[in-house]
C-alpha cells in the first residue's frame, strides 16, 4: 500500500467483503447501514483484500462531520493505516469541526484521535448497554460508555 487511500460513496463499500471490516468496529448492521447512507469511505485495499477503512460524514445533527466507522484488518494493524486514513481526512480544514464517538474501554483508539488531536468532550453513559441487546467486550472489560470527542 503506498500513496493515498482511495475515496468513494460508502454505499459502494457495503458488500461481504467490506462489510465484516465494518462490523468489527460496530456490531450493529442496522447503525453500519444507515450511517453509510449519509457517509463516503476512504480505504486502503492490499493486492484485492480490505486492509482499513473509515466512513465519514455529516452528523446527525448537521453541526460538524463524524468519523462514524474506523476498521483496520487485523492483518493490517500497528502499520499506521489508520492515522494515514485519518490524515487524509483530516486535512481537509472545510470539513472541520470533526467528532468521533468510541468505547471507553477501546484504548488504542482513545490514544489515536487524542495524537491527532482530538478532544473529550463528553460521555453518554450505558450507551453501549442501552443501544446493543447483547453484551459487548473490549480488552476484557464490558463496554458502557461511549466517549465523544471533538477536533475543531
Amino acid at each position: 500500500m503506498n500513496g493515498l487511500p482511495n475515496r468513494c460513496a460508502a454505499g459502494q463499500m457495503l458488500n461481504s467483503r467490506w462489510m465484516d471490516l465494518l462490523l468489527e468496529a460496530d456490531p450493529s448492521s442496522e447503525a453500519i447501514l444507515q450511517y453509510a447512507a449519509r457517509s463516503q469511505a476512504v480505504f486502503f485495499e492490499e493486492r484485492g483484500r480490505p486492509a482499513a477503512i473509515c466512513l465519514f460524514g455529516p452528523s446527525e445533527d448537521g453541526n460538524c462531520t463524524e468519523l462514524f466507522n474506523v476498521s483496520v484488518h487485523q492483518d493490517f494493524r500497528r502499520r499506521g493505516l489508520a492515522t494515514a486514513l485519518l490524515g487524509n481526512i483530516l486535512e481537509d480544514r472545510s470539513l472541520r469541526p470533526f467528532r468521533v464517538c468510541t468505547g471507553s474501554v477501546s484504548f488504542d483508539a482513545l490514544a489515536l484521535y487524542q495524537k491527532l488531536g482530538f478532544r473529550i468532550v463528553g460521555v453518554d453513559s450505558d450507551f453501549f448497554t442501552r443501544n446493543y441487546s447483547e453484551p459487548l467486550y473490549e480488552n476484557g472489560i464490558q463496554l458502557r460508555d461511549r466517549i465523544i470527542m471533538e477536533l475543531h
